[in-house]
């Protein structure tokens, strides 16, 4: 799952093989052929900053140290509620199956990358 988040966050970010990218790049292409050059700036500064932050979602995931949190299973995790009880989440298959082919969709645009 937390490779399908990875893919998802690269394809917003506008990672050039993914969808995410043909998404930015025709906006932008539309929008300085009608001469919005301010707003095309504009939108790729805001590009970059919400990439910073979705750089440092992806190094948490992958390269946080867990030792000392407490352990769990890929697929349950524990969390704290607002009383101060905590509650066990699973991820059930019903939600990893649309997850998965969302992701395929999004890196099998790769093989066809067309407008």
């Amino acid at each position: 799952m937390a490779i399908s988040l990875a893919i998802a966050l690269f394809s917003l970010l506008g990672v050039p093989p993914l969808i995410g990218f043909f998404a930015k790049q025709s906006v932008l292409i539309a929008a300085l052929a009608e001469g919005y050059i301010f707003l095309s700036l504009v939108a790729i500064l805001t590009s970059v900053i919400g990439g910073v932050y979705y750089l440092v979602l992806i190094k948490e995931i992958f390269f946080s140290d867990n030792s000392g949190k407490g352990e769990s299973s890929s697929f349950s995790e524990k969390t704290q509620s607002i009383n101060g009880e905590y509650v066990q989440t699973i991820l059930s298959s019903s939600l990893t199956v649309p997850i998965s082919v969302l992701t395929l969709t999004i890196l099998l645009f790769i093989c066809n990358p067309t407008l």
